[in-house]
């Protein structure tokens, strides 16, 4: 995970937006991780305030879920963008799914050339469960 925007100080980038770059392994899959607190506090260690959440691309899905249940840190920060490399095939549709939603339908770019998939304004929010279906 990347953030979007450049800030003068990391206490402004706390709610800016997320892009994940997912480089897929030759058997096209992918894992990642992303931490998130305060930054300044010890609110993550006496009252578990934090959020560590694990990114998992397999069989064209991109998943993202808790991977640590005993956190909880409210975010108001999205996953703004995301960028799939090493993709073979160009996709037929792009959807999101959320726990709270039906699924979405996503444009996307495909580029043969770099087999590079871009997505781009979405809004998933980084603390909650989704998933990105490639099909």
């Amino acid at each position: 995970p990347i953030k979007t925007t450049v800030g003068k100080s990391t206490g402004w980038m706390t709610e800016s937006s997320y892009g994940l770059r997912v480089a897929l392994s030759t058997k096209g899959s992918s894992v990642g991780e992303l931490y998130l607190d305060d930054g300044h506090s010890f609110q993550y260690l006496h009252q578990k305030q934090f959020l560590h959440r694990k990114f998992s691309f397999c069989s064209s899905v991109l998943i993202n879920s808790s991977a640590d249940q005993r956190g909880h840190y409210p975010s108001k920060c999205v996953v703004e963008q995301i960028l799939v490399l090493g993709l073979r095939k160009e996709p037929s549709f792009v959807t999101t799914h959320s726990s709270d939603d039906k699924d979405q339908p996503v444009a996307f770019t495909y580029c043969a050339k770099t087999s590079s998939l871009s997505l781009e304004k979405l809004s998933l929010n980084i603390a909650t469960d989704w998933e990105v279906r490639i099909i």
